[in-house]
């Protein structure tokens, strides 16, 4: 009877610790690496950290996001690929880091568009992202989690007003993106450099300005340097996005509930992200006039047209023609033209 009992008892104690290895098995959370070459202290850096927080904190502890700041898991001209090929599982990515990589998907950031908004930029991109095969595929590998645009740019200097594009001609500009091209149209230099050089190069004259948004002057400081702003009526110059992307097969293999949690989050980011910019670059533009004594050239419409005729009608020309090969590029800015007009009335 007693070693009935006995047998009876281990048998328990062994279902029970099967069950409790399968139980912890099963409730493992599931822990992501995500590279993000910003800062952890700056501002969308505490923002993308409040990010992974929430979606830890909503799943209940069942999905897990580690941040890698500051390029310590790839370097931004990296992440892309990296993210493609597993070595993260979720990057930040600013379009545009290597043109050649995504070509059709910079269509929202050639120069002299005139968006309006950070808002209508990232709903723009969004809908010719979903409309256009092409685009797409430019992105294959991965899944857009996330989308926010960076901070409008605009053209800053260091020792004049600029208004029309003559004023710009035998000036080095520090540039990114399609504005090498642009300035070499408008008999300007362009100068690509790493940020960690723009102060002393602008301090020493070695350039004249740079084209970029407002929080980054401030971050840098090199907003001491840039004294003189010009202001397009019509809107940015140019504009840049941010992307926040997963691995796909990562995606696919979240559960379903998961995969909503991340989505809504990512709304959640993009609206912080957007208000947070856009009310550092109020507080930029307000520190600049008021107690740092800049200048600001707010161009009349006539003006923005000789710059959209000379800097961004023939860039527009260009890269659909570059493009075409790459898919209905004539289309993709047509498109892009349209939502843009639709969406500033």
């Amino acid at each position: 009877m007693f070693k009935k009992f006995f047998l009876t008892f281990l048998l328990i104690v062994l279902v029970s610790a099967v069950d409790s290895a399968y139980c912890a098995e099963t409730i493992k959370p599931i822990e992501l690496k995500c590279a993000d070459w910003n800062p952890s202290i700056s501002a969308v850096g505490k923002i993308h950290q409040r990010w992974a927080d929430m979606i830890e904190q909503k799943s209940g502890g069942r999905l897990k996001i580690k941040l890698y700041f500051s390029e310590s898991l790839a370097k931004s001209t990296e992440v892309l690929k990296a993210t493609q090929t597993g070595v993260a599982d979720l990057t930040y990515y600013v379009v545009g880091t290597d043109k050649h990589i995504t070509p059709l998907s910079m269509v929202t950031r050639l120069p002299f568009l005139g968006m309006p908004s950070m808002s209508v930029a990232t709903s723009i991109l969004m809908e010719v992202y979903n409309k256009f095969p092409e685009i797409q595929k430019e992105w294959r590998g991965v899944r857009i989690v996330s989308a926010a645009s960076l901070p409008p740019d605009f053209m800053h200097f260091t020792k004049k007003d600029i208004r029309v594009p003559a004023d710009i001609k035998g000036l080095r500009i520090i540039c990114r993106g399609e504005w090498p091209t642009v300035l070499k149209n408008l008999g300007a230099g362009p100068v690509e450099m790493p940020i960690g050089e723009w102060y002393m190069s602008l301090e020493r004259g070695v350039v004249d300005g740079e084209i970029t948004h407002f929080p980054v002057t401030y971050t840098t400081k090199i907003l001491d340097l840039l004294k003189h702003h010009t202001m397009f009526s019509g809107g940015t110059v140019s504009i840049a996005m941010s992307l926040f992307l997963m691995n796909l097969d990562v995606w696919n293999k979240l559960p379903r509930d998961l995969q909503k949690i991340v989505e809504e989050a990512g709304v959640w980011q993009r609206e912080e992200i957007i208000k947070s910019d856009e009310g550092e670059q109020e507080r930029i533009i307000n520190q600049a006039k008021t107690t740092m004594g800049h200048t600001f050239s707010y161009l009349k419409p006539e003006e923005d047209q000789l710059w959209i005729k000379l800097g961004g009608v023939p860039i527009y020309e260009k890269w659909i023609a570059d493009n075409e090969a790459n898919g209905p590029a004539k289309k993709i800015f047509e498109e892009t033209k349209r939502l843009l007009k639709q969406n500033v009335k």
